[in-house]
């Protein structure tokens, strides 16, 4: 329930600060899924995997593997950095 609630302040909070971000990301790529999505946002935002982790209840090997397959989503190659990506959205 904590961590709904986290989410919840979050995501008021990134709306308000990041106007359009969400619907360009939901528009670019409507397949993520829902950890995904919230993984994109936190980065977005500039968070290390680690606080990614703790803020989605996850391990940071699982974060980690989130990246990965955003990585391959977004059809980056190993050069392409994945926060730009998202900064360009």
């Amino acid at each position: 329930m904590i961590k709904e609630m986290k989410w919840i302040e979050f995501i008021d909070q990134f709306t308000k600060r990041n106007s359009g971000f969400i619907e360009r990301l939901d528009k670019a790529h409507p397949a993520l899924t829902r950890t995904q999505f919230k993984v994109c946002l936190y980065l977005y935002s500039g968070y290390s995997s680690k606080d990614i982790a703790e803020q989605l209840n996850l391990t940071k090997q699982s974060v980690e593997n989130h990246r990965y397959r955003l990585r391959k989503i977004f059809q980056l190659n190993k050069i392409q950095n994945l926060m730009t990506y998202l900064l360009r959205i």
